[in-house]
């Protein structure tokens, strides 16, 4: 005997609204005229973002390279060029026991580690 509402393993989905193309019960704001600017953003609202630094464990040292420059000012703002030995500027030479610290601050700025 064969159950009718078995999906033997699939997921079961809504069926597609033949005009909007969208699962049934979606909202949809028919006044809205789409534009290539709302695309744009539908587009990057999906799209991984790239981290603002970039971590290197060298053993004895950590860099932190910042790849944006939002994160070149963060690195100014609260490391500043002159705390300590820093010849790869605005890359920051890090003790590994501050790291933590630091990626806590990165985060609680709003921005990625990688």
């Amino acid at each position: 005997m064969v159950d009718k509402n078995s999906t033997h393993g699939r997921i079961r989905s809504k069926p597609a609204d033949v005009k909007t193309g969208l699962s049934k019960g979606a909202p949809v704001d028919a006044s809205k005229e789409p534009t290539k600017q709302n695309f744009e953003d539908l587009i990057l609202a999906f799209l991984p973002q790239p981290p603002d630094f970039r971590l290197q464990n060298e053993g004895s040292i950590v860099l932190l390279h910042p790849l944006t420059p939002n994160a070149v000012a963060w690195v100014n703002e609260n490391i500043g060029a002159d705390s300590g030995y820093q010849p790869m500027w605005p890359s920051v030479l890090i003790e590994p026991r501050y790291v933590e610290p630091i990626v806590q601050g990165i985060a609680d700025a709003g921005m990625s580690v990688a």
